[in-house]
Parts: structure tokens; C-alpha cells; sequence
């Protein structure tokens, strides 16, 4: 028995990979052999066993007929993690108890579920940014633009047979003006910190309020 293949496969365990691994496999004997005996069980470098992935083989032919080869993938959970591992395999049937280790590797698992990507994601908002989002309840879909400009920020919030309502916040001057679109007085809002708001929950300012004017 040889170990042709090893492939990596995400699975739907959390922390768990599958691994694929593809055997060749002889039967030298006089009659034909069943599978299943030959292996005895996979394992981590640490001599961790692993739990099979599928309760089944995938050899086209079972049992294996006197003097052919046959080859078939056998899978296992392996933690996402581990790298180094071993299968014990019994090269001959009649000496059951002589067992042999056959020592392999494997790649982690790398952009095909999107992890590589994903830890490659930027953490910090850029300097300038805009998000638009649409809201919607009670049959009414509000549009909300935020544009960014550092810590400063602008906010349009848009709604159905409405004028638009504005608000910037200027966190430097605990500052925070409020205004309707088309209109040439609004609401100066002062103490608005981006401390105080980040205890109400709102990174952006939004919710603390000091005194206004």
C-alpha cells in the first residue's frame, strides 16, 4: 500500500479541515483480499487519531481481486492547524500485527474558502471613504450617504416626499452641524465627542450630544 495523494479540503466543522487522501493498493495474495483491515488509523505527528470524514471507500472494486491494484481516496477530519501526520498501515494481512507508518504533509488550506483573502482585508477605514445605505420599514425605504474625510464625516439622509436632511460632524471641534437641504438656518450642536459617542455605541459621533445652539 502507497499513499499516491494528498489533497486539502475546507469542511462545514468549525476548526477542521477534510483530507483526501489517495492509496494504491496491491493484493499479492493467493485470494481476494476485503478492505478495511489494512489500515489501522491516521494520525496527527503527535499521535492524535483522527476521526474518518466518510464511513465509506471509494474503490471501484471490493474486495480486491488475487495479484491487482486498485486505488480509491479515503478521507478523514484533520484540525485546521496540523500539517504533519501519519497513516499505520499492515503490509500483510496474515501478520496482523505487524504495523508500518506511512509519514506525510499537507498544505493548509489556502484562497479556495477565502481565508487567505479575507486576513488580507484591511482592518482600518481608508481617509476618505463613502457608504450609502437603503433602509427600509413600514413600506418606506430611507437612503442614507455618509461620506468621510478623515475623522470627518458628512451624513444625507434622504426619505420619501422629504427634503433632505444633512449633518456633519467636525470630532477635532466637538462640533456637530445639523441642517435641512435648501435651507439657510440649521442647528450648531456643541460637546458632541467621539469618546461620548463611543460609549453610547456609535463610533461615529452620531448619539452624544452635548449643548446646542
Amino acid at each position: 500500500m502507497e499513499i499516491t495523494e494528498v489533497d486539502r479540503k475546507p469542511s462545514d466543522k468549525e476548526g477542521l479541515d477534510i483530507l483526501l487522501i489517495t492509496l494504491s493498493m496491491t493484493n499479492n495474495a493467493s485470494e481476494a483480499s476485503a478492505l478495511g483491515f489494512e489500515i489501522d488509523g491516521v494520525y496527527t505527528a503527535e499521535g492524535e487519531e483522527l476521526n474518518t470524514a466518510v464511513n465509506e471507500w471509494t474503490f471501484t472494486n471490493w474486495p480486491i481481486e488475487s495479484n491487482t491494484t486498485e486505488t480509491g481516496i479515503v478521507s478523514y477530519y484533520v484540525p485546521e492547524a496540523i500539517n504533519d501526520c501519519y497513516m499505520t498501515v499492515r503490509p500483510n494481512i496474515s501478520d496482523f500485527n505487524n504495523l508500518n507508518n506511512i509519514v506525510f504533509s499537507v498544505e493548509p488550506v489556502t484562497d479556495e474558502n477565502g481565508t487567505s483573502l479575507i486576513s488580507s482585508m484591511a482592518t482600518e477605514r481608508p481617509d476618505t471613504l463613502s457608504v450609502t445605505a437603503d433602509i427600509t420599514a413600514f413600506g418606506t425605504t430611507t437612503t442614507m450617504t455618509t461620506y468621510y474625510d478623515g475623522n470627518k464625516s458628512k451624513t444625507e439622509v434622504s426619505m420619501p416626499d422629504m427634503p433632505m436632511s444633512i449633518m456633519i460632524h467636525i470630532p477635532n471641534q466637538e462640533v456637530m452641524y445639523q441642517y435641512v437641504y435648501g435651507e439657510s438656518t440649521g442647528v450648531k450642536i456643541t460637546g458632541a465627542t467621539l469618546e461620548g459617542a463611543q460609549q453610547m455605541g456609535d463610533d461615529d459621533g452620531y448619539i452624544y450630544i452635548g449643548d446646542s445652539s
